[in-house]
């Protein structure tokens, strides 16, 4: 046998925008249910606090973005430009560039040829490497700074509908407690 104590309170005044969320946790604006982000629910509900945290949420993410989109541009350019820059020269082969010389295989060519080769591929390899990162953090990111649970309550408290706290006793052998349930 278990006893149940019910308390409703209403956390706030119902919304004039009639707002749901569907079984999927989609948001449902409007007389006509449309689809809505997090930022038009905050706005229709007059949250100012909430719309200010998704707008910053969005500046990180495009943030992430740009900058990663700059670090890989920069990578690429200076690793093509320090490849493409001319290598040593030889008495003995004339002018060395890291893409060819008619003594490529020579022992003037390999004693005498600069790092270039390497620091060119560490920065394309780096640059692209970082910047890439940084564009899928920022295009992954979420600009939601709502959780589901969070976001039920708010559409609840939204409806005008009573937050409910359900306490219900149990017990058995090895012990008992008190079981608290939230809902709207």
């Amino acid at each position: 046998m278990t006893l149940a104590l019910l308390v409703a309170v209403s956390l706030a005044q119902p919304s004039a925008v009639p707002v749901s969320l569907a079984d999927d946790g989609t948001i449902l604006l409007g007389p006509q249910a449309r689809p809505a982000s997090q930022l038009e629910l905050f706005e229709a509900l007059g949250r100012a606090d909430l719309v200010e945290r998704v707008r910053a949420r969005q500046l990180q993410r495009w943030v992430l973005v740009g900058v990663g989109s700059v670090l890989a541009a920069a990578g690429l350019a200076v690793g093509i430009a320090v490849l493409a820059s001319p290598g040593p020269t030889t008495a003995e082969c004339g002018r060395v560039t890291n893409f060819g010389s008619p003594c490529l295989g020579s022992v003037a060519y390999v004693s005498q040829a600069p790092p270039d080769i390497a620091v060119g591929s560490i920065a394309i390899g780096g640059g692209l490497a970082a910047g890439g990162l940084l564009v899928f953090l920022g295009l992954r990111s979420s600009p939601d700074v709502l959780g589901s649970i969070e976001l039920r309550h708010l559409v609840g408290a939204a409806q005008g509908q009573p937050l409910t706290l359900r306490l219900t006793p149990w017990g058995g052998p090895g012990g008992g407690g008190l079981l608290a349930r939230l809902t709207y």
